[in-house]
């Protein structure tokens, strides 16, 4: 077996993790505001802000919004979760 041979590597098959929905995140981009032209979109004390402007839109806040702001904000999911989840104001479910 040659070296060349050796390092060819192996392309995966399929994404991993979950994916975002590009439809989510252009509707993200239309209540908030395009990131790639302001960037103080996504600084990380606007979070807040920005959770309460999916609510308002969407009545509460879903897995798949929080996944497009995390994208919007390259913020860690863990981040966007934690916020969303531990303060009162913000509904998690559909009632």
């Amino acid at each position: 077996m040659s070296t060349d041979e050796k390092m060819v590597k192996r392309r995966r098959s399929a994404l991993r993790g979950r994916q975002l929905e590009p439809t989510l995140l252009s509707e993200l981009r239309d209540l908030i505001g395009d990131e790639r032209v302001d960037s103080s979109l996504r600084h990380r004390d606007r979070l807040i802000e920005h959770l309460h402007v999916v609510q308002d839109a969407c009545g509460y806040l879903s897995m798949p919004h929080l996944r497009a702001l995390a994208s919007f904000m390259n913020l860690p999911m863990a981040a966007i979760y934690g916020n969303g989840h531990l303060l009162r104001s913000f509904r998690r479910d559909s009632r």
